[in-house]
């Protein structure tokens, strides 16, 4: 089974802060008490595996125990949080990174669980 989750800017826990010269786009998903920054200039990353201690994914519907990647477009916003784990079996999310037509000397590294 595929799990879907779409953030925009239509949803308040969603934030797009546009690149400012040396620093990159971010998305920043948010609630009354956890808050992720994604690097929007890296459309496709793997997120992993989601442990009890993810609780911002969990409550945006991650289920514990399945690998997750994730996927942003710039025009409009927007962050796609997807598993294709179907069970103990389910073939692994490699980490790929994608760059949104981004010059490599201005591309910032950031860390992502």
């Amino acid at each position: 089974m595929h799990t879907v989750i779409i953030l925009n800017e239509q949803d308040t826990r969603f934030k797009f802060i546009p690149a400012i010269q040396h620093i990159n786009s971010q998305i920043i998903i948010k609630d009354e008490k956890y808050a992720y920054n994604f690097n929007a200039d890296i459309s496709e990353a793997a997120i992993g595996e989601c442990y009890r201690s993810d609780e911002l994914l969990i409550r945006l519907g991650c289920e514990i125990g399945k690998k997750y990647k994730r996927e942003i477009t710039l025009d409009p916003p927007q962050l796609t949080i997807i598993s294709n784990d179907t069970g103990p079996d389910a073939e692994d999310i490699m980490p790929t990174t994608t760059y949104n037509n981004v010059d490599a000397s201005q591309i910032l590294i950031t860390v992502e669980k």
